[in-house]
């Protein structure tokens, strides 16, 4: 459906290019109701969006609809949290029927992948208070449609969808669908979807969907705790159970298939993005999810 809005739009997009030109008006004024129409468009696509999902951005903080406090963790802590988690990873990556110490494939994706995930993040929504009586729909897009812009999934209000990129390492699928089906049920804040995805995954019944969600947030957890002390993380991860080393590389291997395009002026552009809707921290918002499940697991 978003290559269909995106064709639609384009198609009246030229319209509105074409059409001043075609009568007999000065230039000045072809040019002039051109820029009128192209600025309506502009308006009526920005009012769109705003009303069918822009405003969710001000919603209340889930972590005061949740009452749990959601506090800054410590760089120095990261890898403590590490060291935690790497026990319970392993145990679930162990009652994955099959796998062995080669990293884990498409093979391993379990059948009805969009149901599971799309029920599942119902489920939970449903049970802390929050409507989601909708049926969101879940797509691939091509391979590197989104991963040549740094990102893995989007959800497109217009029409409704929850996309993620099909160039995506299997891993990586349960908890980007979860992330963007939060998208879908009203969260506009990165890092509470991210939080919602963790606790719609966490206790997954089936055993490929645990490890994914497991494995992405010490994923989460590793990518902060690299950027304060790269050689000390280098270190650590070498000493990693050989299993949870392959999906790592597995994983970084198959993000090299799609270099970005024009990295520095994406970020720039979504950081300024998330600013303009109210999220202060800009790209730095996707690793709130930290203080989320940190601050809801530690509450008692």
């Amino acid at each position: 459906m978003i290559f269909i809005f995106i064709f639609f739009a384009t198609i009246y997009l030229l319209h509105i290019i074409v059409r001043p030109f075609k009568k007999s008006s000065s230039v000045k004024g072809k040019i002039k109701e051109f820029l009128l129409s192209f600025l309506a468009f502009i308006a009526l696509l920005y009012a769109s969006f705003m009303w069918l999902w822009g405003f969710n951005y001000l919603r209340i903080p889930i972590e005061d609809t949740m009452q749990f406090s959601a506090r800054p963790i410590l760089a120095k802590d990261l890898k403590s949290k590490l060291i935690e988690r790497l026990p319970e990873l392993v145990e679930a990556r162990s009652r994955i029927a099959n796998a062995t110490t080669a990293a884990l494939d498409t093979a391993f994706i379990p059948d009805h992948l969009e149901h599971t995930i799309r029920e599942s993040v119902r489920s939970m929504l449903m049970s802390v208070g929050y409507p989601a009586n909708s049926r969101a729909q879940g797509r691939f897009l091509p391979a590197g449609t989104l991963l040549r812009i740094k990102t893995a999934g989007i959800y497109f209000p217009f029409v409704g969808e929850s996309n993620i990129d099909a160039g995506l390492h299997p891993l990586q699928y349960s908890e980007t669908l979860a992330h963007e089906f939060a998208h879908a049920y009203g969260f506009g804040d990165e890092g509470t979807c991210s939080f919602v995805a963790y606790l719609s995954l966490k206790n997954a019944a089936d055993p490929f969907v645990h490890y994914s969600l497991l494995l992405s947030y010490w994923r989460t957890l590793a990518r902060n705790y690299l950027k304060y002390n790269i050689k000390d993380y280098q270190a650590f991860r070498k000493t990693l159970p050989l299993e949870i080393i392959a999906d790592l590389e597995s994983i970084n291997a198959n993000r090299k298939k799609y270099p970005a395009w024009f990295p520095r002026s994406r970020n720039i552009m979504y950081d300024s993005y998330l600013k303009a809707q109210g999220i202060e921290e800009g790209l730095q918002n996707y690793n709130r999810v930290i203080m989320l499940v940190e601050g809801f697991e530690n509450q008692k």
